[in-house]
């Protein structure tokens, strides 16, 4: 089966108005998510003809155009070479390169070095709390991968606390309380997520695990319906049904109803 193209990240915006160089990013990443291997020698060729920090743009291009073609350790170098020559003077945009630098990083599986470009992409001074928060989840993802568990909830909270309407930041979260055995601390958080995301199939999954790990059955059985339900055919669907199929059926009540009287006249 053939792969489905990754899509492309938009470019890392400075505060400025866009300049020509910036519409040439523009189009070089559109080419990149519809012909890459000419994207490729365009980019290529624009990263030779510039200098200094003139290669910032070009470099950020090549790094898109490997995440595509999946190549993540050469997307990692190009966005990580693309924000050492951005000027100190445009913080935004290379706190965003040292950010998809990191990601790629994660996507390749080097955690130690994805850690690195994170680290030094919140290091940029002046960086938003939405890049921050943003940079923070996947700081907490390499860190999961690291073992680093401790310092992974506290990134996660810092994600929390700088993007709170982030699903990810709490759905990631509580995936991490959950398999510490926190089960107050992940259900707090999955339930933010609900709100948050109420037809995310991924949240409703996780829901469903921290409920039965804690010994609610019913709420678990009742996630994973609603899975089912809303994402019909997916992946998360099947997953839950094949949850709900480890259940068996719902144990009768212990005390049935009884019927209702029939009303006088009906």
């Amino acid at each position: 089966m053939t792969e489905a193209p990754v899509a492309v990240a938009a470019p890392a915006r400075s505060p400025a108005a866009p300049t020509v160089e910036d519409d040439r990013l523009q189009l070089c990443i559109e080419r990149a998510g519809q012909d890459p291997a000419t994207a490729l020698a365009e980019a290529s060729a624009w990263v030779a003809a510039a200098k200094g920090a003139n290669r910032s743009k070009p470099l950020e291009c090549l790094g898109q155009i490997y995440t595509v073609l999946l190549r993540w350790d050469a997307a990692e170098s190009a966005f990580a070479e693309a924000a050492g020559v951005t000027p100190s003077s445009d913080d935004a945009r290379r706190s965003a390169l040292f950010a998809q630098a990191g990601n790629a990083a994660l996507a390749g599986g080097h955690a130690d070095r994805a850690l690195s470009h994170l680290d030094a992409a919140l290091g940029v001074p002046g960086i938003g709390p939405l890049a921050r928060g943003q940079a923070e989840i996947d700081r907490a993802r390499a860190l999961v991968a690291l073992g680093r568990l401790d310092d992974a909830v506290a990134a996660f909270a810092s994600a929390q606390r700088d993007t709170p309407d982030d699903p990810d930041a709490w759905l990631l979260g509580a995936t991490l309380a959950r398999r510490r055995g926190d089960y107050a601390a992940a259900q707090r958080q999955i339930e933010v997520a609900g709100k948050l995301a109420a037809t995310d199939p991924e949240v409703g999954l996780e829901a469903g695990v921290i409920a039965m790990l804690d010994g609610r059955e019913p709420a678990a059985r009742k996630a994973w319906q609603s899975v089912a339900l809303v994402a019909p055919g997916t992946k998360a669907a099947e997953t839950a049904k094949g949850y709900l199929a480890q259940l068996g059926d719902a144990p009768a009540p212990t005390n049935p109803p009884t019927s209702p009287r029939p009303v006088e006249g009906r």
